[in-house]
């Protein structure tokens, strides 16, 4: 009875070991991601800080896109190097870039849309103004002429 208590201590101690291992194992992979994730969170604040950068050329269609390609290789080109492209994520990029590439250029035509709509009413407006002012200088003329 003391050898089966015995050999029972012994394999409960194998397996106290054989946990404490996995246990140490699973802390250093969860400590590892911790520190992915902590990085990418990083990489992430920088990106929307350079993003943000970018917005300041909303207006200036050159500088917005010169401000886009130095993002792209800042960001994309690091990310490329890395390996991680070759993954099955690479077709997830693709797709986003697409997505976003297409939400853009509906967000410029109509942007265009709306300054064209804006500039014909302001042209309108611009001219009606003029009319005005000429049928003014016409009875201020007509008044002078009155009064001599």
């Amino acid at each position: 009875e003391l050898g089966d208590y015995y050999r029972d201590n012994k394999e409960l101690q194998r397996q106290l070991q054989q946990q404490e291992q996995k246990l140490q194992a699973t802390t250093k992979e969860m400590m590892k991601e911790r520190r992915q994730v902590r990085d990418l969170k990083v990489e992430i604040e920088n990106f929307k800080t350079s993003l943000h950068g970018t917005s300041g050329y909303i207006q200036e269609p050159k500088h917005l896109k010169e401000a886009i390609k130095s993002l792209y290789k800042r960001y994309l080109k690091d990310y490329e190097q890395t390996g991680q492209s070759e993954t099955g994520g690479e077709t997830d990029i693709h797709a986003e870039y697409a997505r976003q590439r297409e939400h853009m250029e509906r967000t410029v035509e109509s942007l265009r849309k709306k300054l064209n709509r804006d500039s014909e009413m302001h042209r309108k407006k611009y001219i009606r103004i003029m009319q005005e002012n000429v049928t003014l200088l016409k009875e201020i003329n007509d008044l002078r002429r009155e009064l001599k």
